[in-house]
């Protein structure tokens, strides 16, 4: 790998700076700091097949179903990233929600947490950042876990060339320190979620299986111009469409495509780019099928007529927003799925 960040964390002189939680409810510390226990979770292989994807006539395939024998890089590079602070919890979420945030982004982690991350018995909030190289800004990290108990960090660095590690990172959180929960929601820290209508339709259905859910993307050509930030090359990727996958600012996983994408990712050579590699890749091999949900993210035009008043969010049913979106619309479309219904229009 040429870029260095992806190779290791830059020279420090303590050990891995390292924040982790619990997956019980959340809720604000005035006890001090947390213990956290001195044992990591680490992985005994060394070794990593290099096998790399190969285009058939330009589309997506591969030459190897897996790596043989080895753990995938993916792994390797957060094993010591996660250890646990505070007690484990009394009772699983429905939902566990994992947002990806860059460290620097405090004033979107607490836009969330006072609008659709506020605490609720259906569901654990837990933002997922990386390492950062300056040990002012790693105060503020762990002083913002000893407040809000809703952060876990790698040691690997928070750039755009790891986001692949973080994504694995989120799933094994999940299968080693909250695996009873029924879902699993990964999204970005720019998104608006319906958590209460999200949260009611997954308490009144039926426990689901086999369930990847999201805004399905097929058939997108890889970057090759070296002026893009998503720039590839024919040796990281050497096709010429990805495969069918989801984009990585919300995703839902069930239980069991969680643990089997932890357990896939295991066995897949690492590529940077999380969503295609974990929701097509790694999916792909994992036999798992994307469920589209296009109709469930509300558009730029109804979010526009919902803030305006001009339509009833009584009857509109969504999940999602697509990303990108201002901290003060999330706030306003906060207020208006949490009004009372008499006071609609």
């Amino acid at each position: 790998w040429q870029n260095k960040e992806l190779i290791s964390l830059p020279p420090l002189t303590s050990r891995p700076w390292l924040v982790s939680c619990s997956c019980g409810s959340s809720s604000s510390s005035s006890s001090g700091s947390s213990s956290i226990s001195d044992r990591s979770m680490s992985f005994a292989s060394d070794t990593l097949d290099r096998s790399t994807l190969t285009p058939v006539s330009g589309s997506w395939s591969s030459r190897k179903r897996r790596s043989r024998g080895g753990i995938s890089e993916s792994l390797k590079r957060d094993g010591n990233a996660l250890r646990r602070s505070r007690s484990p919890s009394r009772s699983a979420p429905l939902v566990l929600v994992l947002v990806h945030s860059a460290p620097a982004n405090v004033e979107k982690r607490n836009t969330i947490r006072s609008t659709w991350g506020r605490p609720d018995s259906r569901a654990r909030l837990i933002f997922l950042l990386g390492a950062v190289n300056s040990s002012d800004a790693q105060r503020a990290i762990e002083e913002e876990s000893l407040t809000n108990d809703d952060i876990v960090q790698g040691s690997f660095v928070d750039a755009y060339r790891n986001m692949t590690y973080k994504h694995v990172m989120a799933l094994k959180w999940y299968n080693y320190h909250c695996p009873d929960a029924r879902y699993v929601l990964k999204v970005d820290d720019d998104v608006f979620i319906n958590a209460p209508v999200l949260y009611e339709v997954l308490q009144l259905v039926a426990p689901q299986r086999n369930l990847l859910l999201c805004e399905l993307k097929q058939k997108l050509s890889v970057k090759r111009t070296h002026r893009s930030k998503w720039f590839v090359s024919w040796r990281e990727y050497p096709a010429r469409y990805y495969p069918p996958h989801c984009p990585g600012y919300s995703i839902l996983y069930s239980a069991d495509v969680a643990r089997g994408l932890y357990r896939e990712a295991q066995r897949q050579p690492y590529f940077w780019i999380d969503d295609v590699h974990i929701t097509g890749t790694v999916a792909h091999y994992a036999n798992v099928t994307i469920t589209p949900m296009d109709g469930l993210y509300l558009d730029g035009e109804q979010r526009n007529d919902l803030l305006n008043h001009k339509l009833n969010a009584t009857g509109l049913v969504f999940f999602f927003t697509h990303p990108n979106l201002p901290m003060n619309e999330i706030r306003r479309l906060w207020q208006v799925v949490t009004e009372p219904k008499d006071s609609r229009r």
